[in-house]
């Protein structure tokens, strides 16, 4: 063939080339973006049942604390009563054991004074219950 006409081909030949190899590489970016795009969208449908368990958890424990709040307020009026009737329990076996001193008896032997002395001291622990419990 004719060196100019050579000289056109080899030219087209070469500009066809340079879009193919710049096809090649948009293709290339193209697939890429698609993977990460994908893995975006992975990460976000994890990352939504991570939340909404998270959600699911604090609705329980909110319940557990309003539930908490109720039993602690129990817990303390009954830490009132124990204390009143261990300070009354107190009082009688003080008043028994001088009733008993002015008697000439010892009040140890009496057994309504040693159930008093047994019923204090079972409820003695429970006058402070959060740490019997331990709880903050």
């Amino acid at each position: 063939m004719n060196p100019q006409l050579n000289k056109i081909f080899s030219k087209l030949a070469k500009e066809e080339k340079t879009e193919l190899a710049s096809e090649k590489v948009e293709l290339n970016v193209s697939s890429d973006s698609i993977a990460i795009a994908k893995n975006i969208d992975k990460e976000i449908s994890s990352f939504g049942k991570e939340v909404n368990k998270a959600e699911k958890f604090f609705v329980e424990l909110k319940k557990m604390q309003e539930q908490e709040s109720k039993i602690v307020s129990s817990l303390d009026k009954k830490e009132d009563n124990a204390s009143k009737l261990y300070n009354s329990a107190i009082k009688q076996m003080a008043l028994f054991e001088k009733m008993a001193k002015d008697l000439g008896i010892n009040a140890n032997e009496s057994k309504a004074y040693k159930d008093l002395r047994n019923a204090k001291d079972e409820i003695e622990p429970f006058l402070n219950w959060r740490f019997v419990a331990q709880v903050g």
